[in-house]
Parts: structure tokens; sequence; C-alpha cells
């Protein structure tokens, strides 16, 4: 009889124990140090939604962000695009935070292509929701 009331109680246990795991997440997307016009494009919701934004900050200390809720397993995306070098900017930030964690982060940008005349700089960041 107690071996069944222990065996009851370890398997509610280890049950509610998953369901926490499988919370949703507050996702947050987060720019700062720009300090002329950027296109930021993102993933949000279920992962099938994308928002591509023109952002016009006031100054370098500007932030840009976005936040919502996505379970475990759930594909996070951040794509920035710049004709601003921000690669010796000691203010610029741009991350993906998990329950305000940082979770990818870069803090320059990843490539520079050339598009006509302009030089264009790149940052991506993405990932997998953790269980």
């Amino acid at each position: 009889m107690y071996k069944n009331i222990l065996l009851i109680l370890i398997t509610v246990l280890m049950t509610t124990a998953c369901q926490k795991e499988n919370d949703p997440k507050k996702i947050t997307y987060f720019v700062q140090g720009f300090g002329d016009p950027y296109e930021v494009v993102y993933t949000y919701g279920d992962g099938s939604l994308t928002k591509k934004q023109n952002i016009t900050p006031q100054g370098i200390s500007d932030v840009w962000k976005f936040s919502f809720t996505a379970p475990p397993g759930e594909i996070t995306y951040l794509y920035i695009e710049s004709k601003e070098d921000i690669s010796a900017s000691m203010s610029f930030n741009a991350s993906i935070l998990i329950d305000g964690k940082t979770f990818q982060k870069a803090l320059s940008y990843d490539k520079q292509l050339i598009k006509g005349s302009d030089t264009v700089y790149i940052i991506k960041r993405s990932g997998t929701v953790p269980y």
C-alpha cells in the first residue's frame, strides 16, 4: 500500500515538473546604439508571423524592443540592416532575451554587403526557445 502511494506521489510530482518546463517564455527583441535609421525583421507568435519595420532612432541611447510569449521549441529570429557602421560603438547591443535573460547577443555587425553605391551592415540572430 505504501509503495502504491509513493508511486502515485512520484508520478504526480514528475507530471507537474514536466508541465512547468513547457510553460510559455517571454521573448524580447532588443536593439540599442544606432544613431541612423535601420530596418528590423523579426518573427513572433507561432514563428510563422514575420514583421518588417523601419526604425528611426532619436539618438544612440534610443531603444527599440518587441516582446511576445512563445512555447519552448519555437524559433526566434532577429535581422537588422543598416547603413551605419556600429563596429566601434560601445553602446550598440542587439539581443534576443528569454524571460529577461540574454539568449543571443550581437555587439557588432556580422557582415557587410554592397548594395548599389551603399554599404549595408547586417546583424542576424536566431535560435530555438529552450525547454
